[in-house]
């Protein structure tokens, strides 16, 4: 009887870390970890969170930055590359820039699928999933989705 009952104790904890598991399929930025990009030039840039507010979506804030505000004046307080803060959930991630505006990366988009991402009075923005293929970087092998952007 004790040993049926460790084995439902076991088995219902591994079913709950096998769904604790089955998270996002893909992620533009984690919380827990710096990130690194590499544009189509290969320049690499990282990104690092700061702060996460957890709600019906995340919210995480990436860490200030140094930014020049004038010739001679430079602010420690500065909004990420990457935006002020970044809004993620299942199928979509929304970066909110220092101007308000959202860019919206769809996460669960699929090989050849296209999206608006950015829309402003004259300006729109549209994306593509073009390739889906594992990479290693530094020694880390991820799946990883290449998104070519183009102006509408």
């Amino acid at each position: 009887m004790f040993l049926a009952m460790k084995q439902i104790i076991l088995f219902f904890m591994l079913l709950f870390v096998v769904f604790s598991l089955s998270a996002y399929d893909y992620q533009t930025v984690y919380s827990h970890r710096t990130a690194l990009y590499a544009d189509s030039q290969g320049a690499i840039k990282s990104m690092r969170i700061d702060s996460v507010k957890f709600d019906v979506d995340s919210i995480l804030y990436p860490l200030k930055n140094i930014q020049q505000l004038d010739v001679d004046c430079s602010t420690p307080y500065g909004a990420s590359w990457l935006g002020s803060k970044i809004i993620i959930n299942k199928q979509w991630n929304y970066f909110l820039n220092e101007n308000a505006d959202t860019i919206k990366i769809k996460t669960d988009a699929k090989l050849n699928e296209t999206w608006t991402v950015y829309r402003k009075t004259d300006t729109e923005i549209w994306a593509t999933v073009t390739k889906v293929e594992l990479l290693t970087f530094l020694g880390l092998t991820d799946s990883v989705k290449t998104i070519v952007f183009t102006e509408a």
